[in-house]
């Protein structure tokens, strides 16, 4: 599988959004939250988040790059499609990349168990 994350991947409409706020499921990690629900396209799609109480444009900035990075390099461990949204916190800016990861695998795990996946 090849590690991209290209237009197709990206969650990016209003409505997307707030079906997957209203209809999914969340599991809360160390470093953000993560809200999820089986996809509908067929492929396993994210948006990451970052509000201003994560910090400046710099750091809201990386903690987006961050998220994507983790869904990028992971994105082979979903079995089931889901569709995903990443809600940055503060920890996430600062936060080793090793415990970033073990996180976000232990949500996505959480995310298998819940949608019949793992």
């Amino acid at each position: 599988m090849m590690e991209s994350y290209g237009p197709p991947e990206r969650i990016r409409r209003k409505s997307e959004f707030s079906e997957l706020y209203a209809k999914g499921r969340s599991h809360r990690g160390r470093y953000f939250t993560l809200v999820f629900l089986p996809s509908r396209s067929g492929r396993s799609r994210m948006a990451a988040v970052a509000s201003r109480k994560v910090g400046g444009a710099v750091q809201r900035n990386k903690a987006r790059r961050r998220a994507k990075e983790l869904f990028r390099r992971n994105k082979a461990l979903i079995l089931n499609p889901l569709d995903l949204v990443v809600i940055a916190r503060k920890s996430m800016v600062e936060a080793p990349w090793t415990s970033l990861r073990d996180d976000y695998l232990k949500a996505l795990e959480a995310a298998g168990r819940e949608t019949g996946g793992k």
